[in-house]
């Protein structure tokens, strides 16, 4: 959180309510609380999840739970998303379409992919995680102003909820590991609009 004008994250949000913030990190995070009433009733149902989580020990949290603490992380960090008008970056390269030297054709399954969207270039390189069925996606955004991306969220959404979420560098950077699963995109602002890169038809090749 910067200053009283944006939404608690998730880490911040969640540390509040686990009481472990450092002092001046939590004194700014109680005072946006008393000007945020949406903030404020997020970290009130985290304090009650874990006040009663904490009261069960071993037992595990009925899963009603976990669903509805989910959707409180959702509408808290992605309220703002909806009302942002939505533009779809669209593919330019794909490494997947060009021939590949006969020397790496038995290395690790990688693609590079480049998108333009809203006056910015977006670079993905994914790849197969060596010991699992996930995949890496390693991204650089490239925009005029680049200090405006530094430190914003990146999110991975699945059927608009949220599933991952990773911090863009100041170099434009951002890294995260991912399930195969459909209806997946990253999203992240940039000006007054939100960016969107589906993912679907890259996730699988041979």
């Amino acid at each position: 959180m910067n200053n009283s004008l944006t939404h608690l994250d998730a880490v911040t949000a969640t540390d509040l309510a686990r009481d472990l913030l450092p002092d001046d990190e939590k004194w700014m995070a109680e005072r946006h609380l008393e000007i945020c009433a949406e903030c404020s009733g997020l970290v009130s149902v985290l304090q009650r999840m874990y006040s009663i989580t904490r009261s069960m020990h071993d037992e595990p949290v009925p899963e009603s739970w976990i669903d509805a603490a989910e959707n409180v992380f959702t509408a808290g960090m992605l309220g703002s998303i909806p009302s942002l008008p939505a533009r779809i970056a669209q593919l330019i390269t794909d490494s997947f379409y060009q021939p590949r030297e006969a020397e790496v054709r038995n290395q690790t399954p990688r693609r590079r992919l480049t998108y333009v969207a809203g006056g910015c270039s977006i670079d993905l390189q994914i790849e197969a995680a060596s010991d699992s069925g996930n995949i890496d996606i390693v991204g650089q955004i490239v925009a005029h102003d680049i200090a405006e991306l530094s430190g914003k969220p990146i999110f991975l959404l699945h059927r608009r909820r949220l599933s991952a979420r990773s911090t863009i560098t100041q170099f434009g950077e951002f890294q995260m590991t991912i399930g195969r699963q459909n209806d997946l995109r990253l999203a992240f602002s940039l000006g007054h609009e939100q960016i969107e890169i589906p993912l679907d038809p890259i996730l699988t090749w041979e």
